[in-house]
């Protein structure tokens, strides 16, 4: 992560102890469509490998479901208001980061 972000959601997979970081924007120019890990046992940043993400945006809805995948509703990008549903289930692969 380089930059600060605003209007991003955050969402914390308990039984993990995962904190799941997505989009926003840096408060100018720049919207993201990262999905940050952090594990809350390490306090360490880890990689997350996606097979599919949702198109970048910010002030969107994020929750964890109760099969451990993030639903992501919603939100706005520099062309649209968004009013999609974007669901990750099991299609993210965790590594431990070197940051």
């Amino acid at each position: 992560m380089n930059s600060p972000l605003c209007a991003h959601t955050a969402v914390i997979d308990t039984p993990n102890n995962i904190l799941f970081v997505f989009g926003g924007w840096d408060g100018n120019l720049t919207i993201f469509d990262d999905m940050l890990g952090f594990d809350l046992s390490t306090k360490k940043w880890i990689n997350l490998h996606l097979k599919s993400k949702p198109v970048r945006r910010f002030s969107h809805c994020c929750v964890l479901t109760d099969r451990g995948g993030l639903m992501i509703l919603g939100g706005v990008n520099e062309h649209d208001d968004l009013g999609d549903l974007f669901l990750l289930s099991h299609d993210i692969r965790v590594e431990e980061s070197s940051r």
